[in-house]
């Protein structure tokens, strides 16, 4: 597989927004605004109650909706009658943004899955398996990336993680030490530039597994990042 898309890519975190003053994160606008500045894009993706693939970095919609609800709970005609804050975008489903990129640049598409691994990615690989366009699926859930290693083995697959400052063991030693590679087999690793240590961006590539690093959004992680790792995911810069 020829991964060298990745060297120096420099990926538009839930779209090319402006921290949610007048273009929101994860909508059709912000994406456009990538597209429109030549960026790929990454984006988060969740299951509605009747399966239905939106994207929003929340499981709730409590920050940019401004309603305590769960997505899980709500099909997506409930989900459509609200707006994202300080706008009129909707939250959009997942075809509708691939519609926008539509080929044009790399899309990475982070799976939102928790204890149910299974029925969210088992109706995206229903879009993307009929997508033209270049993808890659990522996740913090080592059972998801290893759902698609199993699943779609051709998929461009990526394993999410940081410091987990909060969580149980499994979270704070195990998956922050990145002991699951053997098993989850990443095409990527993709890794929180502030907790990234020359000691874990050494154990990414010397596997010859590429390195990507999120969120870049100063100048002092930028460095960081072209020191240390292959790609960066930034946010409200132009870089």
């Amino acid at each position: 597989m020829d991964l060298t898309f990745l060297n120096d890519i420099k990926i538009a975190h839930r779209g090319l927004h402006d921290g949610n003053k007048n273009i929101p994160e994860n909508t059709c606008l912000s994406v456009q605004q990538a597209i429109n500045k030549g960026y790929p894009v990454e984006v988060d993706v969740h299951l509605t109650k009747d399966n239905k693939i939106i994207v929003m970095h929340d499981d709730n919609l409590i920050r940019m909706v401004g309603v305590d609800k769960k997505i899980r709970e709500l099909t997506y005609a409930e989900l459509s009658e609200y707006t994202i804050k300080n706008s009129k975008e909707k939250i959009p489903l997942l075809t509708e943004v691939l519609d926008i990129v539509n080929g044009k640049e790399f899309i990475l598409i982070e799976i939102k899955t928790y204890n149910d691994v299974g029925p969210l990615e088992k109706e995206i690989i229903k879009i993307l398996d009929n997508y033209a366009g270049k993808f890659a699926v990522q996740s913090f859930n080592p059972v998801s990336v290893m759902w698609f290693k199993k699943n779609r083995p051709e998929y461009i697959r990526g394993l999410l993680s940081c410091g987990f400052e909060e969580g149980g063991f499994i979270k704070r030693v195990i998956l922050r030490r990145l002991w699951l590679l053997r098993l989850t087999n990443p095409h990527f690793v993709s890794y929180e530039i502030t907790d990234l240590t020359k000691k874990k961006a050494e154990k990414v590539r010397n596997k010859n597994i590429k390195l990507l690093s999120w969120t870049i959004d100063s100048e002092t992680k930028h460095q960081k990042a072209l020191e240390l790792c292959d790609g960066e995911i930034f946010e409200k810069l132009t870089i």
